[in-house]
């Protein structure tokens, strides 16, 4: 297993989301699938694809995908009492800033551990 595997995140967008109103995850995992590809993974892994192919989740609206991604940020923020940027977390996610990324996501992972 290569060390940036070992690194990565304990973070599953679908699971996540689930948890904050089921089953929007589930939901979206489907439309990524019907897509061709694995949401949680693509997430991680490829967020500049994640992000393109959010937008077309939305009907090509991009400002509902930032909308989004700016939404799941401030969960992010209320869930553990880490404040995830919006503007910011939306940004990393576009640009695919996958070490930005996964900074914030590690930290979000650590701060809801009890």
């Amino acid at each position: 297993m290569s060390s940036e595997k070992k690194r990565r995140p304990a973070f599953r967008l679908s699971k996540y989301l689930d948890s904050l109103s089921y089953p929007v995850g589930t939901a979206m995992s489907i439309n990524f699938k019907r897509l061709g590809r694995d949401m949680d993974l693509l997430f991680l892994e490829e967020p500049a694809e994640f992000y393109r192919l959010l937008i077309e989740v939305y009907s090509g609206d991009e400002e509902s995908a930032i909308f989004f991604l700016r939404l799941l940020a401030g969960s992010l923020t209320e869930k553990t009492g880490l404040y995830v940027d919006p503007v910011e977390f939306a940004e990393a996610v576009k640009k695919g800033d996958k070490a930005k990324l996964h900074r914030i996501l590690e930290a979000v992972t650590r701060a809801q551990r009890p």
